[in-house]
């Protein structure tokens, strides 16, 4: 009995002792938890304020810079339309004008297509991108010069170039960059477009920047360009074979029509018949330096015995296919 109860004591004494311990453990941890919270609390707070200090600080002073800008561009605005009143002989937007899509680009060049005079020179990223119905539909007298990316394998391509064979006003070179669009008509007006193609959500997309202008500054801007396109380009050795000896053809049938005429004319026409003979025996039909001196040595030759009209037609030509095989650029050197 006696080892029991004080078994029972030490027991109670023991648990006593334990639940004191978890007492001040629990007091403790609460004390500590309190200044854990105190200081977390009081360091948001100080983030709050610096966070808030910093972000207006900034609003302030971006407002202001804006505040500024807009002021700058409103005394500039006002200065410019000052100058613009005063200024004379201030160009329009009749006289330039912007190109932001393909169908715009399309749209004006068949338009400059529809107004030429004498000469075109066309660049498109494309062949089937030109107007061939427009090209047709203009005289024959009016010479076209296509810088496009031409590949004979598509029957579409084909079939528009054996339409353009049968144009002896029509001559085309095959360019395998598609970054230009451009027209330079008559040298009284230029358009030229740069193309860049991106994609978008996994499509293709082309985008497109031109300005077209009637300005004569602009023109002579421009119009190297495109002229670098056209010397750049590449000519298709059979169809330039065969386009030559169609023109060699036909000017067989007007040396044979010139026979009919007087002895005196033949006999003084006969010499230029026997130098484009040998011209085209020693020479290449392709070689673009014997076309030149055929017709240079007709005009020498016959001068005194064509008229005017003639004369004037012969020069054209020349010069037509001087431009043509040269370029604009070597014409300025």
């Amino acid at each position: 009995d006696g080892i029991s109860i004080k078994t029972g004591e030490e027991q109670e004494k023991t648990f006593s002792a334990l639940i004191e311990n978890f007492n001040k453990a629990a007091k403790l941890a609460e004390e500590k938890i309190d200044g854990l919270s105190g200081n977390i609390f009081e360091s948001f707070g100080n983030i709050k304020d610096i966070f808030s200090k910093g972000i207006v600080e900034t609003l302030d002073h971006t407002l202001s810079d804006i505040l500024s800008r807009l002021e700058l561009s409103e005394i500039t605005t006002t200065q410019f339309w000052e100058q613009s009143k005063r200024a004379k002989g201030a160009i329009s937007m009749q006289d330039i004008w912007f190109i932001r899509s393909p169908e715009a680009a399309k749209a004006h060049i068949s338009d400059e297509i529809s107004k030429t005079k004498m000469r075109v020179l066309i660049v498109a990223p494309d062949l089937l991108d030109i107007d061939i119905n427009a090209i047709k539909a203009r005289p024959s007298r009016i010479n076209f010069r296509i810088a496009t990316n031409i590949n004979p394998a598509i029957e579409a391509h084909e079939a528009v170039l054996q339409e353009l064979d049968e144009m002896d006003n029509v001559d085309y070179r095959n360019r395998t960059l598609q970054n230009l669009w451009g027209i330079n008509r008559d040298y009284e007006e230029v358009i030229l477009c740069v193309l860049s193609k991106t994609e978008f959500r996994g499509e293709s997309i082309t985008e497109i920047a031109g300005i077209g202008s009637i300005i004569e500054e602009h023109i002579k801007i421009f119009v190297p360009i495109l002229e670098d396109a056209w010397v750049g380009s590449k000519k298709g050795l059979m169809r330039d074979i065969k386009s030559s000896l169609s023109s060699t053809f036909n000017q067989k049938t007007e040396s044979s029509r010139k026979f009919e005429e007087p002895t005196t004319m033949s006999q003084i026409k006969s010499p230029t018949i026997s130098v484009t003979e040998n011209l085209e025996l020693k020479t290449p039909v392709s070689e673009e330096s014997s076309e030149l001196l055929i017709i240079f040595n007709d005009i020498l030759t016959n001068i005194e015995n064509k008229k005017g009209i003639e004369l004037s037609a012969s020069l054209e030509r020349f010069q037509s296919e001087y431009v043509k095989q040269k370029g604009y650029n070597s014409i300025l050197k």
